[in-house]
This record gives C-alpha cells, structure tokens and sequence, in this order.
C-alpha cells in the first residue's frame, strides 16, 4: 500500500481533498488515513524543489487546517512534534506567496518548531 510511492497528481489530489474535507482521518480509518499521509509526506517534502502542484496541495491543507500530520510526517502527532526539514523548506516558500498562508503559519507557530533531524 505505500510502495511504490504515489506520482500521480490526479490522486495525490484525491488523497489531500479526503483529508482536507475530513472523510479520512485517524478515527474514522486510520490504515487508509496512514496511508494518505505517507504518499502525501513522500510527495510534498521528498521530491525535490516545490512544483507548482506540491504549492497547490500544501496550500489546500494548509487552508483546511489539516496539515499539521504532513508538516511532522507522523499521523497524530503531539503539538511538539518536530517539523520535517523539508516541510519548514516548503511552508517558507508558500507563506512567502500568500500572506495570509503566512498569518496562519506563524499564529499557529511552524516555524518556530524545532527540526527533525
């Protein structure tokens, strides 16, 4: 289920619109829910440089306040969770194009948490 990693954007798409419109969590299954995040965390911070398809997708999560599971890469993650380095990469470029992606991003702290390493 998580090999080999999800390159498709129509369902990378699918996956994060099930998450931002919370038909998937880790309550209501959290197998397919660990699975999501695992092809969404894959995509968003192992692929190189933001495209313009990761910045839409890190955009919606971000604007459904689901992001937080994708910022860490863990499903559930406590509030002092590390942040991905990738992902504190990714949420810099994307607060830089939306100020109010950027208002939100600093009110609820990311980039202030500590990095995984």
């Amino acid at each position: 289920f998580v090999t080999p990693t999800e390159t498709n954007p129509e369902i990378l798409q699918c996956l994060c619109a099930a998450l931002c419109r919370r038909a998937l969590t880790p309550r209501n299954n959290p197998f397919l829910y660990r699975v999501a995040l695992h092809h969404l965390v894959k995509y968003l911070w192992e692929g190189g440089p933001l495209s313009w398809n990761r910045k839409r997708v890190l955009k919606e999560l971000l604007r459904a306040r689901t992001y937080w599971d994708v910022v860490t890469g863990t499903p559930s993650a406590p509030r002092s969770a590390s942040v991905l380095p990738a992902a504190r990469k990714g949420l810099s470029v994307v607060a830089g194009e939306e100020p109010s992606l950027w208002t939100q991003i600093h009110e609820d702290g990311l980039l202030s948490l500590k990095e995984d390493v």
